[in-house]
């Protein structure tokens, strides 16, 4: 979840909006973990590099996490 000023781990993340089909809609990318958020609603979205497994997020990928 993004902090009260916007940011995720230190930076805010970049806001990706398109005329092009984004799947899953306009999101926003924090580069430095690799989280995505709801532009909406600021929650953490599933993604390439992180899934909701039940109780928590795990990382999908062999990337160390720095967060």
């Amino acid at each position: 979840m993004l902090d009260a000023n916007g940011r995720c781990c230190g930076k805010k993340p970049l806001q990706y909006r398109s005329n092009r089909q984004i799947v899953g809609g306009p999101l926003q990318y924090c580069p430095r973990c690799d989280r995505a958020y709801d532009l909406d609603t600021g929650e953490q979205i599933d993604n390439w590099a992180w899934r909701w497994c039940g109780l928590q997020w795990e990382r999908q990928t062999n990337k160390q996490e720095t967060a």
